[in-house]
């Protein structure tokens, strides 16, 4: 038995607001495994160096996938502030 298509999510025929204005709107997909049902999943080992994400987008308007790293960003700032006031600690 294959595992193809295990926690599947389908989003069929979404509408999104346009980005034209000033404005533009943001949205994020994130994908994460509940660790309940697969705990050897919290760390990499062979069975999810196999693991893969695909993403299909049709539009008529340009679309722009993107990684988001505002919390590795928010991180990083931690760290340089730990270091500016404690060196050595991060």
């Amino acid at each position: 038995m294959s595992d193809f298509g295990y926690n599947e999510a389908l989003f069929s025929n979404i509408s999104l607001k346009s980005t034209k204005a000033a404005d533009a709107s943001n949205y994020y997909v994130q994908a994460s495994f509940d660790l309940r049902e697969w705990p050897e999943a919290k760390e990499g080992n062979e069975a999810t160096n196999k693991i893969f994400w695909s993403m299909k987008v049709f539009s008529l308007d340009s679309v722009a996938v993107v990684r988001d790293t505002d919390k590795e960003d928010q991180d990083k700032e931690i760290k340089r502030q730990w270091e500016e006031k404690e060196p050595g600690r991060a």
